[in-house]
């Protein structure tokens, strides 16, 4: 598993979470080690071809794992692509855990948390996409990338 570094906020450096390839059914990413400094996480699903019919869909989800990979729970569901939704990009902007606001208590989810949603906090330093697709004959090629800063 790659351990990756934080990097400061004037630095550009991103962590591939899952590899570009093009995927008809679902799966799930390998685990990614974030170094434990960083406060603020933009993650990147980038969509380079849909070449689906409108009823397929694809789903990605970010996961976190606080007991190195026993269980594992979502932390971000990206919206929903829809097989002929073309090339895109959707992003989400993560803050860690650290007193900043509030915390939150919930029960682990695994690939069930609403498209569109992001977790108010997230503590965990292990990290995996996971994403389902479904429909007559689905073909979606995406990649998800991260970029951990220690400011914003």
């Amino acid at each position: 598993m790659p351990v990756v570094p934080a990097y400061g906020a004037t630095e550009n450096r991103y962590v591939e979470l899952l590899a570009s390839a093009a995927r008809t059914a679902s799966g799930t990413g390998s685990a990614v080690e974030l170094k434990a400094a960083w406060t603020y996480l933009g993650v990147e699903l980038i969509v380079t071809a849909a070449a689906a019919a409108v009823g397929d869909t694809l789903n990605v989800y970010l996961q976190q794992s606080i007991d190195d990979g026993t269980n594992w729970d979502d932390v971000a569901s990206f919206t929903q692509v829809l097989g002929n939704g073309g090339v895109l990009a959707h992003i989400a902007s993560i803050l860690r855990a650290g007193g900043l606001s509030a915390g939150e208590m919930h029960q682990a989810t695994d690939a069930t948390l609403a498209a569109g949603t992001i977790r108010a906090q997230i503590s965990a330093r292990k990290f995996r996409i996971k994403w389902t697709i479904a429909g007559a004959t689905p073909n979606f090629t995406f990649q998800v990338i991260a970029m951990p800063r220690t400011a914003p």
